[in-house]
């Protein structure tokens, strides 16, 4: 094999190997929370879905953000289970949208 078509193979190879670690570094879960769910109730099991250790749990410190003053979810360290906190209201939640006006192209060029 030529010095040249060596070296790109190397390149190329790098390059994969480095995709693939940003693609496994980058990775994110979501969940969706239908509106008005019973508090107390379960969304997702963050040890099995992460990947985590039982044990491991209590010693990353997890937390969750407080949106508008109120903490909505909260994780059993216990079980790992994300679970409802208080009842979610997403009227209250997201601010009110105000009107939009759309003026029409023909209204603006109508000569």
């Amino acid at each position: 094999m030529e010095p040249k078509a060596r070296l790109w193979l190397r390149y190329v190879s790098i390059f994969v190997f480095i995709a693939a670690v940003f693609q496994k570094a980058s990775a994110v879960t979501h969940y969706t929370i239908p509106e008005e769910m019973d508090e107390g109730t379960v969304v997702a099991n963050l040890v099995s879905d992460l990947g985590l250790d039982l044990k491991s749990l209590s010693k990353r410190k997890i937390r969750l953000d407080v949106v508008a003053n109120k903490k909505y979810l909260d994780v059993n360290k216990d079980t790992g289970e994300l679970y409802i906190l208080e009842r979610i209201d997403r009227e209250n939640l997201c601010p009110i949208k105000s009107v939009t006006t759309c003026l029409s192209p023909r209204a603006l060029w109508h000569c």
